[in-house]
């Protein structure tokens, strides 16, 4: 009774969607249910004929089932049958008038019926014959539309997994750029100058003057490289210290060799160094290990560092 009205209500298009799915997706795999909505469309063929539906289901069955052209030659022919066997009904007997009269009366009759049920089971067979035939046709063009789906869905898939592929690969592109950014910013830190020099004369100490060579560090140098010029050599090797005004060394440099222009070069972490005065002292050490103190030379720092320490 339920696949009845199921089928009743897939029919005449008043079954919602996913029951409609369900309904076909059943009728093309049970051959069982597949007759049983061929049965209840010859049905509802029938009660549509004969005028046997409710004007609600009238309604539903001429807007949705006819409005398919081979559905509609469906309803005709069951129409055309329907009048055909009204008038066949057998004819209520007249009143006798006489026995000949009689006979030939039922020998018309008989005939008349003979050659209408002849015609009518042609037309039933034929009827049946066109419906189970569009039923098939039906199954297979559902199940090609199927089949068409679902290569639709297949690309929709592939279609996805390529996209995905591709914004793995932008999210890719975009780190890698971020990464040569990044390193771009880095080259040009790097580029900027990491040390400050400055060139001393050697010389005896002298008070501070304006004629005082000054060393400026600014913030973020972090080196600090000190040349010496000397008139002559003569030691095998040199000292070199770097003392604060009131005497305190904080750096000694030893088994230093001048370069061929008689240049000491010395290079120094910017963080020893804070503001203030600095004497740069020159000694030169014999073969015997012997130190003579040969100059010392003063020179000005001005340190912009935010914290310097020994």
């Amino acid at each position: 009774m339920k696949n009845k009205q199921e089928a009743r209500r897939y029919l005449l298009g008043a079954a919602a969607a996913e029951e409609q799915m369900a309904v076909e997706e059943r009728y093309l795999s049970d051959q069982d249910f597949f007759e049983q909505v061929v049965a209840v469309e010859k049905e509802l063929l029938d009660d549509y004929a004969r005028d046997r539906l409710s004007p609600g289901e009238r309604e539903l069955f001429e807007r949705f089932y006819l409005a398919h052209p081979k559905r509609r030659a469906r309803a005709m022919t069951a129409v055309a049958l329907a009048s055909t066997l009204d008038r066949l009904k057998p004819l209520e007997a007249e009143p006798q008038t006489s026995h000949w009269l009689n006979n030939m009366f039922a020998w018309f009759s008989g005939r008349r019926l003979a050659f209408g049920m002849a015609a009518l089971s042609l037309l039933l067979a034929l009827g049946s014959a066109w419906l189970l035939f569009e039923m098939r046709r039906l199954r297979s063009d559902l199940a090609q539309s199927r089949n068409a789906q679902n290569a639709t869905e297949q690309r929709e898939r592939e279609l996805s997994g390529l996209l995905a592929e591709q914004r793995g690969r932008r999210d890719q592109l975009l780190a890698e750029l971020e990464k040569l950014r990044a390193a771009q910013q880095e080259s040009k830190t790097n580029s900027q100058p990491s040390f400050v020099s400055l060139l001393l004369t050697a010389g005896l100490v002298r008070d501070g003057g304006a004629d005082t060579p000054r060393l400026v560090i600014p913030e973020g140098i972090e080196k600090v490289r000190l040349q010496l010029k000397i008139k002559e050599g003569g030691y095998p090797r040199y000292r070199v210290s770097v003392e604060t005004a009131d005497g305190r060394i904080i750096r000694t440099l030893q088994n230093l060799r001048p370069s061929p222009s008689n240049i000491f070069t010395i290079q120094l972490p910017s963080r020893i160094f804070t503001s203030g005065e600095y004497v740069l002292a020159l000694s030169g050490v014999d073969v015997n290990g012997e130190s003579d103190s040969l100059n010392k030379t003063l020179f000005h720092v001005e340190s912009k560092a935010r914290t310097a320490r020994n």
